[in-house]
């Protein structure tokens, strides 16, 4: 991103809280985690081996003995921040994003990798969990009498006295909210797996940004009266109502190259571009029997076929028909030249097409087998 606005990649601190060491006869017995803020707050537990290496998640049990874990290792906590999140960066593409899920297998929203917990920990994570084990030791060790880490504290000091255990996470630009599993996941850019189930929240992002191009036709509607500068605004939603059914095109196009192929599929895949949507619909029918147009009568589609070339007059002919749209369209209402004119009804039936659309590619692929 060239630049950051004060919403986005905010620095958020941890959550605060302190950890006790628990000890019987001088010999640390367990660990204790208690937070009093008003601060939303999630932990969980990994086990780090003597030489200071990651192996495994310990599940949180509460009072009493732990679970079963890799020996001999110090078991330490991981802190959420202040909206209950914990950043996490990817082992294969090394792309940061935060989840408040802490299961054993974690998918990449990014690349959809799935990957074990610990090989997602953050550099300001490895740091935090390495200074935890070293206060450990010195307590097991008879070397320090401190007990008690406070992390209210450790937040408060100035930042150049700041211990290295003290870290925070990043906001990115889309907290979303898994619609299969409830888990939250704060992502760069709009498309993205699900860190749990690994769905893809194609359908969340793709309702999200119809719905707010029919707000914006009826604030147009609304406001503007009958003219050109109404009619301007007409294209700018034709040519916006392309745009939301190319980027959900363009990320289902992002896992289908994923897929098992072969190089001649890769290459025709990696091809595929919803702006030609009658190419894309014969191709994706041909492929993997996925049918845009379903459901769909036959002038519904030389409507929306004809809505797409208009788009493309818009963008690159400043409005003006060519022969080619004529040739392509069949359109005898339009001469060489002339102004291609919108309507208030053929926008808002445009709209709801591309929402069709749109949701048949999602739903459509989403059910194949691939991770969607």
């Amino acid at each position: 991103m060239s630049e950051r606005t004060e919403e986005e990649f905010r620095e958020i601190a941890h959550s605060g809280g302190t950890i006790r060491f628990l000890r019987e006869g001088g010999v640390i017995t367990n660990t204790e985690f208690s937070h009093s803020s008003a601060w939303p707050s999630g932990l969980f537990q990994v086990c780090v081996s003597l030489n200071g290496q990651l192996l495994d998640t310990v599940p949180v049990t509460g009072i009493g003995p732990l679970p079963p874990y890799p020996q001999p290792s110090i078991v330490a906590w991981v802190i959420s921040d202040r909206e209950g999140l914990f950043g996490r960066l990817c082992p294969q593409c090394e792309s940061y994003f935060r989840t408040d899920f802490t299961g054993r297998r974690i998918v990449c929203p990014y690349c959809t990798r799935a990957a074990h917990n610990v090989h997602f920990t953050t550099m300001n994570q490895a740091r935090f969990i390495e200074q935890y084990c070293k206060a450990y030791l010195k307590v097991a060790q008879g070397d320090s009498t401190e007990d008690i880490i406070d992390l209210d504290r450790i937040a408060t000091e100035l930042p150049e006295n700041r211990p290295a255990w003290h870290y925070a996470e990043e906001k990115q630009q889309r907290l979303c909210d898994c619609a299969h599993c409830e888990t939250k996941f704060d992502i760069l850019g709009e498309y993205g797996s699900c860190p749990q189930c690994g769905r893809r929240n194609w359908d969340a992002v793709f309702q999200e940004k119809c719905k707010e191009l029919r707000a914006d036709f009826h604030r147009v509607k609304e406001s503007l009266p009958v003219g050109r500068e109404r009619e301007r605004e007409w294209g700018k939603l034709v040519v916006a109502g392309v745009s939301v059914i190319d980027g959900v095109g363009t990320d289902i196009k992002s896992v289908l190259l994923r897929c098992p192929s072969t190089a001649r599929r890769y290459r025709e895949v990696k091809g595929l571009s919803l702006q030609r949507i009658d190419r894309a619909q014969e191709d994706l029918d041909r492929w993997f029997g996925v049918r845009l147009f379903d459901g769909l009568g036959r002038d519904e589609i030389d409507f929306l076929l004809r809505m797409f070339k208009k788009r493309n007059l818009l963008i690159h002919c400043d409005g003006r028909v060519d022969q080619k749209y004529l040739e392509a369209t069949g359109d005898t209402s339009v001469k060489v030249n002339q102004t291609v004119r919108i309507g208030s009804s053929d926008v808002k039936r445009f709209l709801q097409l591309v929402d069709e659309v749109g949701s048949n590619l999602i739903s459509q692929v989403a059910s194949m087998c691939i991770r969607a």
